[in-house]
């Protein structure tokens, strides 16, 4: 694991090796070769329960960005559904105003000048 001057090993090969992952010292001072069937499984089983954990923080930092990603997303939509709406009740607004006006044009008074004023009878 180490080198032959120094026969301990690194910090990158120490967290590598799955022997360096137990909780076990005296598992933890051995090479592989050195281990037992069941300090194997147990060593092996170690590093799983770490992937399984480092996987599932992995995966929970996924869903939080994605959730936060998703509530930029809804807070632009709602701000443009409110553009939009306000620009809704304007153009109703100004169509009720024109409305009123025709309504005063289209009186028959209105209506005769109308007429008149368009070469009609």
């Amino acid at each position: 694991m180490g080198s032959l001057t120094n026969p301990r090993p690194s910090r990158s090969q120490r967290r590598l090796s799955p022997t360096f992952l137990t909780h076990d010292s005296l598992v933890s001072k051995r090479s592989p070769a050195e281990l037992s069937h069941e300090e194997l499984i147990t060593s092996f089983s170690s590093l799983w329960d770490k992937v399984e954990m480092d996987y599932a923080l992995l995966e929970r930092d996924a869903l939080r960005k994605e959730r936060e990603s998703l509530r930029a997303g809804r807070d632009e939509m709602l701000q443009t559904n409110d553009r939009l709406l306000g620009q809704l009740l304007e153009i109703q607004r100004q169509a009720q105003i024109m409305e009123a006006g025709l309504e005063g044009i289209c009186t028959t008074e209105g209506l005769g000048e109308l007429v008149r004023g368009s070469g009609g009878t």
